[in-house]
């Protein structure tokens, strides 16, 4: 349970740019690919590197016949690096300092090993002198799982290949995922010569959508006080500032920590912005909020201002889980009334219902062309669990979660998103 008023987290960023070259150590050692992601040893040649003056040569006619050239098609490429890193863009003199040992973010630059010197050349730089700063694999499906497992790597990928399992950076200035990503093919120049992708495995930026993630919405308590009680509006709660602390309360939480006084300095916030500019933005509904509600002062019943929730509206959010273990604090009535509430504001939910066939329902949303499912899952409070034939909230369990999901693709979702809680 979370106690504040909305804890938030955002799952989106990433990519872009112009490229920039950029100067970097050379060497005639190459780092040969290996299966486990470890560079290992200097002796592989460039990919394209020419004959030298002691090759053999062999007649016209003795010759066999030469297969035709590889096409090749400006592919556009993005910088990622482990999903869980904070890091937002990267460029090209970041590239260089890994390359030459200088960068206290990275100690590796990793690729796929048989799209690496296209990689490099597109890049500006060539193989470093020191194996170890150049990380080659098989795969890119390789290349995401080494991420997984090393917070200390940059790599690239052709944007085909991204993945919610790797983070995608900006690149310079422009991003290919994200809030503020480029549509247009043309607006991203960060390309390397590969042979292309099949027609329908190509990347288009026009069709790509953003998610917003976001964690527990409380509308009573604090945040009524704030929005109600000293008339801030329901719009405050999104719209950020900065703040500095004055000061530090000794002891003064109910968990025996210091808490520091603090003193709003104005300007505003990125939390509005990163949400409303989202193409999905979902977030957890940790509370009931029934036509007749109460204000909580203290203690872990809650309920909230139905007319609190056009804040939300207003800030951008699309879909809202009704599986916690808060929702029926006002009762199996108070549940039907909070899904009665939020339709009145144009949020969709799932993870309650009348009864649990209907709280297994997936809220089905399109964004951007792709149809997604979301399905709702409480695991806390059995107390609050939907029956046969009475409202509450949808039990989570491993069987339950597989055939629902089954459900959802039957109904038409191209994507399902799991919401536990």
């Amino acid at each position: 349970m979370n106690r504040s008023s909305l804890a938030a987290i955002v799952g989106l960023l990433v990519v872009a740019t112009v490229i920039a070259s950029c100067g970097v150590l050379t060497g005639p050692e190459q780092a040969a690919p290996s299966r486990s992601g470890q560079a290992i040893g200097p002796s592989i040649p460039p990919i394209n590197a020419g004959a030298t003056a002691d090759a053999p040569t062999t007649s016209a006619s003795s010759a066999p016949p030469t297969a035709p050239p590889a096409r090749l098609a400006d592919v556009p490429i993005v910088p990622v690096t482990q999903f869980r890193a904070t890091r937002i863009a990267t460029g090209a003199r970041e590239v260089g300092d890994v390359l030459a040992g200088r960068s206290e973010r990275y100690e590796a630059l990793e690729l796929v090993a048989g799209e690496a010197d296209a990689i490099l050349s597109a890049l500006g730089v060539v193989r470093p002198a020191d194996p170890k700063r150049l990380i080659l694999v098989d795969s890119a499906e390789a290349l995401t799982a080494d991420l997984a497992q090393h917070r200390k790597r940059l790599a690239f990928l052709r944007a085909a290949d991204v993945t919610p399992a790797v983070r995608a950076l900006a690149w310079e200035s422009r991003s290919l995922f994200g809030v503020d990503r480029v549509t247009d093919p043309s607006e991203w120049r960060l390309t390397a010569s590969l042979p292309p992708e099949s027609v329908g495995d190509a990347f288009d930026p026009g069709a790509t959508w953003t998610l917003f993630a976001g964690g527990d919405i409380l509308l009573d308590r604090g945040v009524y006080e704030t929005v109600r009680v000293k008339g801030k509006g329901v719009d405050f709660p999104f719209d950020g500032g900065t703040a500095e602390i004055t000061g530090h309360c000794k002891d003064c939480s109910a968990f025996g920590w210091d808490l520091p006084y603090t003193r709003r300095t104005g300007n505003a916030g990125a939390v509005r912005e990163l949400v409303s500019g989202a193409d999905l933005a979902i977030a957890n509904f940790e509370n009931p909020a029934p036509n007749k509600f109460r204000w909580h002062t203290r203690g872990t019943v809650f309920s909230a201002d139905p007319g609190i929730i056009d804040g939300l509206a207003n800030a951008g959010i699309d879909y809202v889980g009704l599986a916690n273990n808060h929702i029926g604090d006002a009762g199996r009535a108070g549940i039907l009334q909070t899904m009665r509430n939020l339709e009145t504001r144009g949020l969709a939910y799932s993870g309650a219902g009348e009864n649990a066939a209907a709280a297994r329902q997936p809220a089905m949303l399109e964004v951007n062309g792709t149809t997604v499912a979301i399905l709702a899952y409480d695991q806390i409070a059995a107390y609050y669990f939907a029956g046969a034939d009475t409202p509450g909230s949808s039990a989570l369990s491993a069987r339950r979660v597989a055939v629902d999901i089954k459900g959802a693709r039957k109904a038409g979702a191209d994507v399902v998103i799991v919401f536990p809680h």
